[in-house]
């Protein structure tokens, strides 16, 4: 199921058309506090692949209908694309795909589709709280446990990034709060890439964490060009490691963050 390298999402009947026609306001979020799943944040413009003209391109909610495209969409590219598992070599394995499809089906994550409704990005959201054992932590202790440690190579560089995380940056000291958003993946598929995509993307965690009450953004940065994409759009560095391998095709790996005002 998780195989094929595009994947085209299909929706039935008049509804889906018009939602997007209810919701023409290009380049503006709309947010509410009820969760939809079939909200749209937000309308843009950008060049097609195929003929370098202007098309409509969406970002919206993800139905559980389509958790497993969405999963399988980053399975084809999620491991080809962040540089430190790229140069490593690694491919990811069942336990990546439980762990997407739980990110799911907590219903933050978002997905952008193109003017034929074929999926080209994905950001997967997640909400930390302070009370609550953080993904990180999670991850860490089933890790831990003797059961887990024949798990793939993927798991363990997964593993080194959120223990990374949770040692250097305490985002609930610094900015006051009780719970943060954090993301577990943002990719765009290959021929959609540098078409300001990923700039939208990270633009309707905004909206995002105003409809849920949420100040506070933090997430790991890994690849040159998102780096520099963050740091146009006001992600601060909280703390960063320089990635000198030669294999590893990125100078930095930071954390970032980002309050919001309400």
């Amino acid at each position: 199921m998780f195989r094929q390298k595009s994947v085209i999402l299909i929706f039935f009947g008049i509804f889906a058309f018009t939602t997007i026609e209810a919701v023409k306001k290009k380049g503006k979020e709309i947010a509410e506090s009820s969760y939809d799943p079939n909200k749209i944040w937000r309308i843009f413009t950008a060049k097609d692949v195929d003929n370098e003209k202007e098309v409509e391109y969406r970002i919206q909610n993800i139905p559980d209908t389509q958790f497993d495209t969405v999963v399988d969409f980053m399975m084809s590219h999620y491991f080809n694309t962040e540089p430190i598992y790229k140069g490593k070599g690694i491919r990811g394995g069942e336990e990546h795909i439980e762990s997407w499809l739980e990110d799911l089906r907590a219903n933050m994550s978002v997905a952008c589709y193109n003017h034929l409704n074929e999926l080209v990005g994905v950001l997967i959201l997640v909400m930390e709280e302070q009370k609550k054992p953080s993904k990180g932590e999670k991850i860490l202790e089933k890790f831990k446990s003797e059961k887990e440690k024949s798990k793939s190579k993927a798991t363990q560089e997964t593993s080194k990034q959120h223990e990374f995380f949770i040692d250097a940056y305490n985002v609930y000291k610094e900015y006051e709060v009780d719970r943060f958003l954090t993301d577990d993946g943002l990719i765009v598929a290959p021929l959609y890439r540098d078409k300001g995509i990923e700039k939208e993307l990270l633009e309707v965690i905004k909206p995002i964490c105003m409809a849920h009450g949420i100040e506070v953004y933090t997430g790991i940065f890994t690849s040159d060009p998102m780096n520099e994409l963050a740091d146009k759009l006001g992600f601060k560095i909280k703390k960063q490691i320089g990635l000198k391998k030669k294999k590893i095709n990125a100078k930095l790996m930071t954390i970032r963050s980002i309050k919001y005002k309400h």
